[in-house]
């Protein structure tokens, strides 16, 4: 078992440098891939109750 717990380590290892060494030495890169993980996050749920509070109690008209 212990085994296992050292190669799940060591895999979350090599993401972490890889993911390290991407922001040290490729920033530009770094901050285009943060941007599209941004813009690829969709719906949130908190997104989701506001706009059901909104239809059941506010009855706010969207601003365009």
């Amino acid at each position: 078992i212990h085994t296992t717990y050292l190669q799940i380590f060591r895999l979350i290892l090599k993401s972490y440098e890889k993911v390290y060494h991407l922001y040290v030495d490729h920033k530009d890169e770094w901050i285009k891939k943060a941007i599209v993980n941004t813009a690829k996050s969709g719906y949130f749920s908190s997104d989701r109750t506001i706009e059901q509070y909104n239809e059941k109690i506010w009855n706010l008209k969207p601003v365009k």
